[in-house]
């Protein structure tokens, strides 16, 4: 039996008798200002968090789906990124490229929000594709609208070099198909 994607209403639990809110694995959560959360420090310990986070995410989703298509991977990371409020996320590939469109109408990338998307996302498809050495990394960003790449080590450094030299982030993606990737 195949499943589109985890349950959006088992999220979360509220329990108000309590003040606590929880994830179905038990996980303690809050809901905070975004503004709030952009003020934090951007640690690498916070990143490591996220990156756990992404990959206990992935889980559900490989627990509640039986066939994992394109569908189910973009559905779950819309329903997570959405949760907890930084916008909607989209899938686009360029040849061999995957990258990430999000778009937040009401925040900004800050460092802090920087490192747990950044954080979530490679953790979510290291564990999707843990043989894979997935890193991600933010290419683009105008009005709110943030392009982000996910490759190896290689592939991720070769990009930012070429972008840091003026070229333009989808004509870098390009160069990196022609190279083969690496």
């Amino acid at each position: 039996m195949t499943h589109t994607a985890y349950d959006a209403a088992d999220f979360a639990r509220f329990d108000l008798a309590n003040g606590t809110i929880s994830s179905p694995e038990n996980r303690q959560l809050a809901l905070m200002p975004l503004d709030l959360i952009a003020q934090m420090a951007p640690t690498p310990g916070l990143r490591k968090s996220a990156l756990n986070w992404g990959q206990s995410q992935a889980k559900l989703l490989k627990v509640n789906t039986s066939d994992l298509n394109m569908d189910d991977l973009a559905k779950s990371l819309q329903t997570s990124i959405s949760l907890i409020g930084f916008g909607k996320i989209s899938i686009e590939i360029y040849n061999d490229a995957l990258l990430f469109r999000l778009k937040t109408p009401d925040i900004y990338m800050s460092g802090t929000i920087k490192n747990i998307v950044l954080g979530f996302l490679t953790g979510y498809l290291k564990e999707l594709k843990p043989d894979a050495d997935f890193e991600t990394e933010l290419v683009d960003d105008k009005n709110n609208e943030y392009l982000i790449f996910a490759g190896n080590k290689s592939a991720v450094d070769q990009l930012v070099s070429w972008i840091s030299q003026g070229t333009t982030p989808i004509e870098a993606i390009a160069r990196l198909n022609q190279k083969g990737g690496n």
